[in-house]
């Protein structure tokens, strides 16, 4: 029995090994022609979390099987590298012109109360206001006709963003209600473009040129294929004894699969576009998807992640169970210096607000 038992743990210490290694392609890998390491980059951590506990375990019992685990936790290094900051946030040598640019997915304000607190909005808009960022990109925006719902003038007239650029997705016209993506900035606005999105009705890409001193910038903003998942998706029945629903796990592949490989035709359209910026490039925005995949190694091929640069910690932003995920980002090129990051620990989206504040070298 000693000896099947060590057999088997010896088979599931090579399979844990091969599954982290076939995660560490995802990044490389388009979902559109081949979506299994997609999956596996999105339990990324997990996997890296079981080898580790793997070696502990091998290492404890004194057997040179820690070995398998050990080396593709090495081998994996330029992947768990963009998952945990670990530099402090760096302070400017000279006097120079710092900006703080906020990105934050406001779920419309929760428009539709899903946080069951009445006073969200306000507070986001409160908290907006005690952080002062110079620009603001906000995702899933929201403004309206009724009464305390105009988020365009609010945030104009009464936080003084001055500029802006709100490109509505939805608009329900006889509600005078409007839902998109936009820019707000104290700084002017040289120019302004609609990306579109071609396979997503309610998905964006825009871009802002804005004049900072005497320098002008792009910032774009991005909000990548969001996977819309409901209630008919779980993978667990509800109840006192918890099955498998095979229903919603088919329901719930497929929506990630149609997710994964939308995102990699929306990061293309981006990509060519960045890559033909007249000026020194800022991009933020929401991906939908952690730091081990395709959508988002297709911009860092490009830009750096303002976050490892300046961050600490592992900065998840999404809220909800797995608060771990990290799935909202700040790009920038090699122009800026990011100073600080901050990822702020504000729960009334399912998103948490991300800034970071820079300066033009």
């Amino acid at each position: 029995m000693k000896k099947l038992l060590k057999l088997l743990l010896l088979v599931a210490t090579v399979v844990f090994a091969l599954i982290l290694m076939f995660a560490n392609t995802a990044p490389y890998t388009n979902p559109a022609d081949f979506w299994v390491p997609a999956f596996l980059g999105l339990g990324y951590i997990f996997l890296v979390f079981i080898n580790l506990l793997v070696v502990l375990f091998w290492g404890y019992h004194k057997k040179g099987y820690c070995l398998i685990p050990l080396v593709v936790i090495l081998l994996s290094y330029p992947n768990i590298k963009k998952l945990v900051a670990f530099k402090d946030p760096s302070k400017p040598s000279e006097k120079v012109q710092l900006t703080k640019l906020m990105s934050y997915n406001v779920k419309n304000f929760d428009y539709y109360n899903w946080k069951e607190d009445l006073k969200a909005r306000n507070k986001m808009m409160e908290h907006i206001k005690t952080e002062a960022p110079d620009i603001i990109a906000f995702q899933e925006f929201f403004t309206g006709g009724k009464k305390g719902w105009d988020n365009v003038t609010y945030l104009t007239k009464e936080l003084n963003y001055t500029h802006h650029f709100f490109q509505p997705k939805i608009t329900i016209k006889e509600r005078e209600e409007y839902y998109g993506i936009a820019i707000f900035s104290k700084f002017p606005i040289l120019n302004q473009l609609h990306v579109p999105f071609y396979n997503s009705r309610t998905n964006a890409f825009i871009y802002t040129d804005l004049l900072i001193e005497s320098d002008t910038i792009r910032l774009y903003n991005m909000h990548l294929q969001s996977i819309h998942l409901d209630h008919s998706d779980q993978i667990l029945e509800s109840g006192d004894d918890q099955i498998i629903d095979v229903d919603g796990t088919k329901s719930t592949i497929n929506k990630l699969k149609r997710a994964y490989a939308k995102r990699s035709e929306q990061v293309y359209i981006a990509q060519k576009n960045i890559k033909n910026s007249p000026y020194p490039v800022l991009l933020c925005g929401d991906f939908n998807d952690t730091p081990i995949s395709y959508a988002y190694q297709s911009i860092a091929n490009l830009l750096e992640d303002s976050y490892l640069n300046a961050g600490l910690g592992l900065g998840g932003t999404y809220v909800g169970p797995l608060p771990s995920f990290r799935i909202d980002y700040i790009f920038n090129d090699d122009a800026f210096k990011v100073v600080d990051f901050q990822t702020v620990n504000l729960k009334l989206s399912d998103h948490k607000p991300i800034m970071a504040t820079f300066y033009l070298k």
